[in-house]
């Protein structure tokens, strides 16, 4: 019984359609989107549930890392003046996809933001830690994101 519950609440996952989507992750792309959904949902200040889904084969510290990127992005940590309470946003490890890994963003039950995310890569935002032609862990700002924070 346990196992048909499973496998519905996975169909239901993948089922779920976003209001937008990112197939082709940048650092720009993801911090872009991510922005429209901090601003277009920040008044009232609606709490934002992110859910991060390993894909096949992902080392399972990833989902941690992609979580942490996103909550510290939206966050007052990154912008004192636009960012959300770290109490307004809430994390979770969701179920395993059938293929690419990918990251939810809900707000007030909707999803709004789904972004996919190639095998065992962290999900990159601005100050853009990871891209080439960035100056690698330069900053304060960039150590509190993956690649470059420690721990």
């Amino acid at each position: 019984m346990s196992s048909i519950a499973l496998f519905a609440q996975e169909s239901l996952i993948e089922a779920l359609t976003p209001k937008s989507v990112v197939e082709k992750t940048t650092c720009f792309t993801n911090s872009n989107e991510m922005e429209i959904l901090n601003y277009d949902n920040r008044l009232p200040m609606s709490a934002v549930i992110i859910v991060s889904h390993l894909g096949i084969d992902e080392k399972v510290n990833v989902g941690k890392r992609r979580l942490n990127n996103a909550k510290i992005f939206l966050s007052k940590e990154r912008d004192p003046q636009y960012g959300r309470s770290l109490e307004s946003i809430v994390v979770a490890e969701g179920d395993r996809s059938k293929d690419k890994g990918f990251v939810d963003f809900f707000v007030g039950g909707q999803l709004e933001l789904r972004i996919f995310l190639p095998k065992n890569r962290d999900l990159l935002v601005q100050p853009c830690v990871g891209e080439p032609e960035q100056k690698e862990c330069a900053t304060k700002l960039q150590r509190l994101f993956y690649p470059c924070k420690k721990g």
